[in-house]
């Protein structure tokens, strides 16, 4: 920990003298760009690191320093440049009650959820099964290079994110700060939001409004304390449309850095390409649109172009293996395409967190199929479907099927109708409406490239967060705002209380910050706890295992607290022949048939089926874990009679 403090010291010290080159970028600008140099400097010293396996705690401080250096001098030669740094007013903070309420209830939710984010286990089913396990290998490795793994997620899709939880297993060795990434990535976020409100002119007050309303919604709030990466794919996106939006030449070297960090983060950030883009055009000189274009090709070179060469050339194609995109991919059609876009956006009708009354929720439900029928929209078109869809809207406090509560109906989506209305008739900012047209866009692009899926809310925070920054109009309707305030901290809080994957106490159940290891990742499934345990009971904390999963098994947890354990994946039907030329003397089959060869000692965990080599210590422990937990046999009834 002491060498991850340091490490981060040095971090944010080289992004902070780069944005103080950046020649006064203001408060916003300087807090975005340290954020973006500093993802940088993670993500290419990971790269430099990988081909000599060399990323661990000693690679990563001496590029830092390095890095460091080399920014000291740039700024010692350019004459000491500082940032601007903001200068609040008291006075200023009393003529706007709704934004300190809401502010105050924001800041001690965002100090609640780092809380979580550095005390509980990562539990999110992705992140067990590849989220994680891709950034262990690596830790292990000491390489991003491609590795033997049980789903090809693990190698073929962005990992920018996952860098970033390397980052702090190398340090950690563990994952108790796996979380960060996606926590700082929301207070990014936030920054962004406000700093792009006030480049379209609105107030501070205002614009400070629509970025803590952010804060609010559920699925934002569920996802920052999770191992994914959609809050930082987002983060990057809108850092980008902020930088955009100004003027100087650092602006635009930084919306390429932001463009770069993002493609190498996620597929998703093509989505926002189309914003992006028109926004350019709309607000920079030709010459300048193209001075970013160029940029954001090399930025993309540099920060996220790693994992597209090697896609290709182990599958042929930068895009990763057809066979794992051929499951999502929609029969393109219009009247499909028009379905699974009115599913997305219908999804925008949320109680996450709440258990709403049946009878509210059967109401909109009618409602709901009624203008799907008037409309002929077709619900479950075979081609564009990959789950039923239901009209009844969800309470669920999980982020991987929750939306945005109920601000997504009653605020955003008006929001967005009515500036696109406005426009239409020259009433709206042209540079404003390309905000408002972020969520109908995305919801289109969704519905051409995905089946329709209830886990398309987390690819929504993107378009939501550019969307809302039109909220910061809402706050000169102070009645309005007031509202929406009251509804965005009551939603936060049933976010905070009833989240499933990270209880507090409520309902009966016990807070995760008091749960065990295994305890608080069998949350992610009933009876995954019990399996976990068993598992660590049985396979010594060091050993090497190979491995014998499902595409979405969970390997994640082999690893153990401290990554110790050593995978390696199997693959049938050779698998247990590649056993023994690896002589492993442990082997783990998951969700997936195997023959078991003979003589091999097994023990059924319940989910898992552990493997011992025979004659080995493993036969033996196994031997050992089976008759501590054999059957019980009922004692035999007594013969004695007790007389009064």
């Amino acid at each position: 920990m002491a060498a991850l403090a340091v490490a981060a010291v040095v971090l944010l010290a080289s992004g902070a003298v780069a944005a103080a080159l950046a020649l006064r970028l203001g408060f916003v600008g300087t807090v975005l760009a340290v954020y973006l140099v500093a993802s940088a400097e993670v993500v290419l010293g990971a790269e430099l690191l990988s081909p000599f396996h060399a990323i661990g705690a000693a690679g990563y401080l001496g590029c830092e320093i390095v890095a460091t250096g080399v920014a000291v001098t740039l700024w010692l030669r350019a004459g000491r440049p500082r940032p601007k740094l903001p200068r609040p007013g008291v006075g200023a903070l009393r003529r706007h009650p709704i934004v300190v309420v809401l502010g105050s209830a924001v800041a001690l939710a965002l100090l609640f959820e780092l809380f979580l984010a550095i005390t509980t286990a990562p539990n999110n089913w992705d992140a067990l099964t590849y989220h994680l396990s891709r950034a262990a290998a690596w830790y292990q490795n000491g390489s991003l290079g491609f590795f033997a793994a049980h789903t090809s997620r693990e190698n073929f899709l962005p990992g920018n994110a996952e860098i970033q939880i390397l980052y702090t297993m190398v340090f950690t060795h563990g994952d108790r700060l796996a979380a960060l990434p996606q926590f700082v990535a929301e207070i990014a976020l936030l920054v962004a939001i406000a700093g792009i409100a006030r480049r379209l002119g609105f107030g501070r007050a205002n614009a400070l409004f629509a970025s803590l309303l952010f804060a609010t919604l559920s699925e934002v709030v569920f996802e920052a304390t999770t191992a994914q990466n959609d809050l930082v794919v987002s983060a990057y996106v809108v850092a980008a449309a902020y930088f955009i939006l100004g003027r100087s030449r650092s602006d635009l070297l930084l919306v390429a850095v932001a463009v770069g960090l993002g493609f190498g983060t996620k597929l998703t950030a093509a989505y926002a390409l189309p914003v992006l883009g028109l926004l350019a055009v709309l607000t920079l000189p030709r010459r300048r649109v193209a001075t970013v274009a160029v940029a954001s090709v090399v930025a993309f070179a540099a920060l996220g172009a790693l994992v597209y060469v090697e896609d290709t050339v182990h599958y042929g194609s930068p895009l990763g293996p057809a066979s794992e995109l051929a499951g999502f991919e929609p029969q393109v059609t219009p009247g499909n395409a028009v379905s699974s876009t009115a599913r997305t956006l219908y999804r925008f009708v949320d109680f996450s967190g709440y258990d709403a009354d049946i009878r509210v929720r059967v109401t909109l439900l009618d409602i709901g199929r009624f203008a799907f029928e008037k409309l002929a929209i077709n619900p479950e078109p075979m081609g564009a479907t990959l789950t039923p869809f239901y009209y009844l809207p969800s309470i669920a406090a999980n982020e991987d099927i929750s939306y945005f509560g109920p601000l997504g109906a009653l605020l955003l989506l008006p929001l967005v109708a009515g500036y696109l209305g406005a426009c239409v008739f020259r009433r709206a900012k042209r540079t404003r409406a390309i905000f408002a047209l972020a969520v109908p866009l995305f919801a289109v692009e969704l519905a051409l490239t995905y089946k329709y899926n209830p886990w398309l809310g987390r690819f929504m925070i993107m378009p939501v967060a550019l969307g809302l920054v039109l909220a910061a109009r809402v706050y000169t309707m102070r009645i309005v705002a007031a509202l929406c305030a009251t509804v965005g901290i009551l939603f936060l809080a049933f976010a905070l209380v009833h989240n499933v994957r990270k209880p507090i106490g409520f309902d009966g159940t016990t807070p995760v910050w008091s749960l065990g290891r295994d305890a608080a990742e069998g949350l992610v499934n009933p009876g995954a706890a019990q399996l976990f345990q068993a598992f660590d009971a049985v396979v010594p904390s060091h050993a090497r295992v190979g491995v014998l999963f499902g595409d979405d098994d969970w390997d994640y947890p082999l690893y153990g607290p401290h990554l110790t354990r050593h995978l390696v994946a199997l693959g049938p039907p050779e698998s247990f022949a590649e056993a023994n030329e690896q002589r492993l003397d442990w082997v783990v089959v998951g969700n997936v048939s195997a023959s078991v060869p003979t003589g091999w000692a097994k023990a059924d965990l319940g989910g898992w089926t552990v493997l011992g080599r025979p004659g080995t210590a493993a036969a033996t422990r196994i031997a050992a874990y089976l008759l501590r937990h054999a059957p019980q046999r009922e004692p035999k009834a007594s013969a004695w009679v007790t007389f009064g």
